[in-house]
């Protein structure tokens, strides 16, 4: 591994419980923002860069797997282990539309102007909701229990999937029709589409990490093992995509990490642990403190 360059991540405190998801906002007028899920079921809003808190919504009654923004973020979305999914205003912290779910709501997904919701997770589909009349879905995907479902393409006209038996798949998200299903090898634990982007990561039960360009539903790479972001030892760590090799590894959390994202930008991302906190961390920090070489002396 190559010298690591020690850093003091900005600890953002709030949560009593383990953050299990976190997402960037796009760049606005107002900067950028940072959602996270938590165990406490206490989803928060925070600036995106400085980890400061904007505001926390209240109104599920469990553990919250996922959560999301609009485009715009005046919209956000979340799901939880309460059997619900919830619409909020994103600017005053109000319930727009709460939608009961048949299990444990996993993963939520806003479309790009925000007029369509995706909700999956522990029940036999995943459901479009037109977000002005959630009364019953738009329709249903039978895909079985999700890990992740997204929106793709500059209208949202695609969907894709992520399921516990190890099928991706991408539909037609006008009509709910199946466009392509490949198999991953493993089940899949969770997966992250950036927005505006064709490429999807996924983090398998097999401890393998696969890059797939979504526009092909073509696997790019896959690393086995070794390759980990962050997991139970408490360390969250870099790697250089092309070859595999380990960049850095830094240590914060005081408990098994949960979550990692990039900003937008790619200056800084974002970790959640067991331990309640969100940490951000610099992509590419200065040398400010000695550097730590492989035969772990300090040099200046």
């Amino acid at each position: 591994m190559a010298a690591t360059v020690r850093q003091m991540p900005m600890v953002c405190p709030g949560h009593k419980r383990g953050v299990v998801e976190l997402e960037y906002s796009q760049p606005t007028d107002e900067g950028v923002f940072l959602i996270s899920g938590c165990l406490d079921g206490k989803p928060m809003l925070r600036d995106g860069v400085t980890g400061d808190w904007v505001g926390t919504f209240e109104g599920h009654g469990g553990a919250v797997w996922s959560a999301c923004l609009s485009d715009d973020t005046f919209v956000a979305a979340t799901g939880s282990a309460d059997q619900s999914a919830i619409v909020w205003d994103a600017k005053t912290g109000d319930i727009r539309q709460r939608l009961p779910q048949k299990h444990v709501c996993k993963s939520v997904a806003l479309s790009k102007d925000a007029s369509l919701l995706l909700t999956g997770g522990l029940f036999s589909t995943v459901n479009l909701y037109d977000v002005s009349d959630p009364e019953t879905p738009v329709f249903e995907l039978p895909v079985g229990p999700v890990k992740f479902a997204r929106f793709y393409g500059d209208k949202s006209e695609v969907i894709i999937t992520g399921s516990t038996d190890g099928k991706l798949t991408k539909w037609d998200a006008r009509v709910g029709q199946k466009i392509k299903q490949v198999e991953c090898g493993a089940e899949i634990r969770s997966g992250e589409l950036r927005r505006n982007s064709d490429f999807l990561t996924l983090a398998l039960a097999d401890e393998s990490v696969q890059f797939w360009d979504v526009r092909t539903m073509e696997l790019i790479k896959k690393f086995k093992e070794k390759y980990v972001l962050c997991g139970q030892d408490l360390s969250v760590r870099m790697y250089d995509y092309a070859t595999g090799v380990e960049l850095e590894s830094h240590r914060g959390h005081h408990g098994p990490i949960m979550v990692v994202r990039f900003a937008p930008d790619g200056e800084t991302y974002s970790t959640g642990a067991d331990d309640g906190t969100i940490r951000i961390w610099k992509t590419n920090p200065q040398p400010n403190y000695p550097v730590i070489d492989e035969g772990s002396k300090a040099t200046t």
